[in-house]
């Protein structure tokens, strides 16, 4: 099987955007699929290159377009990591897509990204079965709903990762066998505890080894400023009684502003990650994950960093909105919460009985490996894709 994939930021290395998940599904994609040509939309790199034998990387340059409010602090992503410069950028770029398409006798192409109704142009220009990932639902603007689904036109498949979101799609008008679920995957076997590093990573933060650390990062997707005020106060609420707590917020540092240093205080350290591996380093020295989401009419994925957190046995505590529980049960694999106080009992209760703790850790682990794992995962893709393949003949 030929296969194209299209996305933003494709690169050859673990970094801080979402694109990990395709990343390692590739290096499992590349052992069973004939040909993978990837189109990569990013101001990071350049070029055409090979990063397998059989895999091609076409890199390609966005359409800049200047936005006033975004959480980015990288003016690069700015430009680029918008709603309108993804829409420009597809149209600059879809008639490579259609080369591509004749030139390799591609079977299937697969959108990682959703670049807005425009997309409605690819059942004229192209005559192979499409697929698009569609993870979360995020409804920020009026129409939204309308473009989203005039965005989903010319797939045959649509890829969500939770069934939240397919009843939502479905509720929308699109049709139930048009909608598969297939979960975000990790590779178990490199994400998993290590208590040397863990020491270490302790040590460089100058924190006591027997110190309880509750870690939070941002900005995910579907969390911003808003939701990092909030855990601010839970770090807070949480140290009015327990002192031997450290909270560390991390930003990646394509959002990390100064004024955010303004933050710390006795308890609550603020950093900018540089890396990837910096921040996997984090995630393996924390005892929870602290990650609210307030944008009540959401539905999480659930973010990757959340199944990344689990596969290092660290328990995500978060707000109970819409996709939530098809990942975190209550008391089983981590918390869920409605306000700062129960936020704060939770924390509390979750890091002070040895035993209990122990067990929601491994649980947590255990349904990852389970279900999330990037074999398993690589395999459901592979599947669907083999069957799209033989519609075209």
């Amino acid at each position: 099987m030929n296969l194209l994939l299209f996305g933003s930021r494709y690169l050859p290395y673990r970094h801080e955007g979402d694109k990990n998940f395709w990343l390692s599904l590739v290096e499992t994609l590349k052992r069973e699929v004939e040909h993978i040509c990837i189109i990569s939309v990013n101001r990071d790199q350049s070029g055409d290159y090979f990063q397998a034998p059989n895999v091609h990387i076409r890199n390609v340059s966005p359409f800049p377009f200047p936005t006033i409010r975004s959480s980015f602090s990288d003016p690069n992503l700015r430009l680029s990591n918008n709603y309108v410069s993804k829409s420009l950028s597809f149209l600059k770029i879809h008639g490579q897509i259609s080369r591509i398409v004749r030139e390799k006798n591609v079977q299937v192409v697969h959108f990682m990204d959703n670049y807005g109704p425009l997309m409605v142009r690819l059942k004229r220009i192209l005559n192979v079965p499409l697929s698009i990932f569609a993870p979360t639902y995020h409804p920020r603007y009026p129409l939204y709903d309308y473009f989203l689904r005039l965005s989903f036109v010319p797939f045959e498949k649509i890829i969500t990762t939770t069934y939240a979101f397919k009843g939502r799609l479905v509720n929308l008008g699109i049709p139930e066998d048009k909608i598969e679920v297939i979960r975000w995957g990790v590779n178990t076997d490199e994400l998993k505890p290590n208590c040397r590093m863990r020491e270490q990573t302790r040590e460089k933060l100058g924190i006591d080894p027997d110190s309880r650390i509750i870690f939070w990062s941002g900005f995910l997707q579907q969390i911003g400023v808003r939701d990092l005020q909030y855990s601010l106060k839970i770090a807070k609420e949480t140290l009015k009684q327990k002192n031997d707590y450290t909270f560390i917020f991390a930003l990646k540092y394509v959002h990390f502003k100064e004024e955010y240093v303004s933050y710390e205080k006795e308890g609550i350290k603020i950093l900018a990650v540089k890396s990837n591996m910096e921040f996997l380093n984090l995630v393996n020295a924390a005892d929870a994950f602290l990650s609210p989401i307030l944008t009540e009419n959401s539905i999480v994925a659930p973010p990757l960093t959340w199944i990344e957190c689990m596969a290092y046995c660290v328990p995500i505590v978060t707000t109970n909105v819409r996709g939530v529980d098809e990942l975190i049960s209550d008391g089983h694999t981590g918390y869920t919460f409605s306000t700062i106080k129960e936020a704060s009992q939770k924390i509390q209760t979750m890091l002070t009985d040895e035993t209990s703790y122990r067990k929601i850790s491994v649980n947590a682990r255990r349904i990852v490996c389970r279900e999330y794992d990037i074999k398993g995962i690589a395999n459901k893709f592979i599947d669907l894709w083999k069957q799209m393949s033989e519609w075209r003949r």
